[in-house]
C-alpha cells in the first residue's frame, strides 16, 4: 500500500472508533481524510545544519477553556513563545540546550514528517486542532492534526516532545510540585483546582506510560507495562504515582492491579497528598476505590502540608448533586467508608478548620440542598 492509502485507512478507523465513543448529544462532526493539495514529498532537504531551522508547535482554540498557544524550538536553542487563556501568556523566549534543539528537529526530519499529508482529522466547531510546523534549510512543512485523529502515532508522540522540550508544562500550569491531587473549596469561596486527570494527556515532567495507562483504566496495557518491570511507586514533577492516577479511572480494576503489584497507597506527593486524597476527585467508583486502599494500609487521617485530610477533600462540590440520587449515593458511599475506616473529623487543617466548616463553605454555595443532614449524620455518627 503507498503511504495517503495507510494514511486514508487509519483515518477511517479512527472515525468509526470516534463515532462509536461519542456521547449522545455531543458536537457534530464533519469527517474529513487526510488533505493533500499535492502528492507528499518522500525527499527530505539536504541533511545540512543550518541556523534558520526550527519546529513549531500550535495548539489552536476551543469553545472551553483549552489552552491556546505557539511554542517555537529553533536550531540555536531559543523558544519562542506566544499564549492566549494560558498562565503564561508572553510572548517570552527563553533557551534550550542546542544539542537538545537539534535533536528534536532531527527527529522531524528522520520521522517522515516531510512525507505527510496537510491535514488530519475532522472538523468540529468548538474543538481545538494541533498545527505543526518544521523549517528545514529554507524549506517549510505544515501538518494540521483535527480533532478525529488519523495522524501517525508518531506524529502525536513528536507532538507531545515538542511540549517536553520546550517546558510547556510549567507555562501552562506553573510549579507541579504546588499542584494538588484533587480540588477543594476555600473558606472565601474561592476554589483550588486539580488538573489530575488533564496531566495523564498532557506533556507532564515524569509521567510515565504506567501513568497514563493507570489513568485511562487499561487494565491490559498496564498489565503488559507490570510484567515488563514497569516501576509502580515511580513519581511524575508533583510527586504523583500511577496509584494516584488510577484513582481517576472509571473503574477500580487499576487500582487493584497495582495494589497487586506493590503500589504504595501512602507514597505522598510533594503536598504530601495521598491516592485516597485523589479518590475524592473521581467521577465514579470512588468507595470501592477508597476501601481498596484502606485495605491495602492507606493512612485514612494523612494530612498535606495544609492540614488537609481526606475527608476534608470529600466535602468539595458534594452538594453539586443534590437531587441526582446516583451522583449523590456516590457521594455519600464516600464519606461512609471514609468514616467506618476511621476517619476523624476533629483533626483541624493549619487555618484551624474542620471537615464542617469545610461542608459548611459548600452550604453556603448549594443553601437549598435536602440532603445536608444526612452528610451531617454520616460525620456524627461514633
Amino acid at each position: 500500500m503507498t503511504i495517503p492509502t495507510l494514511i486514508l485507512a487509519a483515518f477511517l478507523a479512527q472515525f468509526a472508533q470516534n463515532r462509536a465513543d461519542r456521547p449522545p448529544g455531543a458536537p457534530p462532526v464533519v469527517p474529513r481524510a487526510p488533505v493533500c493539495a499535492s502528492q507528499p514529498s518522500s525527499e527530505l532537504p539536504p541533511k545540512i545544519p543550518d541556523p534558520r531551522d526550527f519546529v513549531e508547535l500550535e495548539r489552536t482554540q476551543c469553545f472551553g477553556a483549552c489552552p491556546v498557544y505557539t511554542v517555537r524550538i529553533h536550531a540555536d536553542g531559543r523558544v519562542d513563545w506566544t499564549g492566549r487563556s494560558v498562565r503564561n501568556t508572553g510572548p517570552t523566549t527563553s533557551s534550550i540546550r542546542v544539542v537538545d534543539a537539534r535533536a528534536l528537529i532531527e527527529k522531524f526530519r528522520t520521522s517522515g514528517f516531510w512525507s505527510l499529508c496537510e491535514k488530519f482529522g475532522g472538523h468540529v466547531e468548538d474543538a481545538p486542532t494541533v498545527v505543526t510546523t518544521l523549517g528545514l534549510g529554507g524549506h517549510e512543512k505544515k501538518v494540521s492534526n483535527g480533532y478525529l485523529g488519523g495522524a501517525p502515532d508518531f506524529l502525536n508522540a513528536l507532538e507531545l516532545e515538542i511540549d517536553e522540550v520546550a517546558g510547556t508544562y510549567e507555562r501552562l500550569h506553573g510549579d507541579p510540585r504546588s499542584e494538588t491531587v484533587a480540588s477543594i473549596r476555600m473558606r472565601g469561596g474561592g476554589v483550588i483546582s486539580t488538573n489530575l486527570r488533564a496531566d495523564a494527556v498532557e506533556a507532564k515532567p515524569g509521567v510515565t506510560p504506567l501513568m497514563r495507562a493507570a489513568a485511562k483504566g487499561d487494565v491490559r496495557e498496564i498489565e503488559r507495562l507490570l510484567a515488563e518491570r514497569a516501576d509502580r511507586n515511580s513519581q511524575d514533577s508533583s510527586g504523583w504515582t500511577a496509584l494516584t492516577y488510577a484513582s481517576q479511572a472509571d473503574r477500580a480494576d487499576a487500582i487493584q492491579l497495582l495494589l497487586d503489584a506493590g503500589s504504595n497507597p501512602n507514597l505522598p506527593s510533594h503536598l504530601l497528598q495521598t491516592p485516597l486524597m485523589a479518590v475524592s476527585g473521581a467521577y465514579s467508583s470512588k468507595a470501592e476505590k477508597a476501601r481498596l486502599l484502606i485495605a491495602a494500609g492507606a493512612d485514612v487521617n494523612a494530612q498535606d502540608r495544609n492540614g488537609r485530610t481526606a475527608l476534608m477533600f470529600a466535602m468539595f462540590g458534594i452538594l453539586s448533586w443534590s437531587g441526582s440520587p446516583r451522583g449523590i449515593s456516590e457521594e455519600l458511599a464516600l464519606i461512609t467508608v471514609l468514616r467506618q475506616a476511621g476517619a476523624r473529623t476533629n483533626i483541624r487543617d493549619v487555618s484551624g478548620l474542620t471537615v464542617f466548616d469545610y461542608l459548611d463553605a459548600e452550604v453556603k454555595i448549594y443553601s437549598n440542598a435536602p440532603e445536608v443532614q444526612m452528610i451531617l449524620q454520616i460525620l456524627r455518627q461514633e
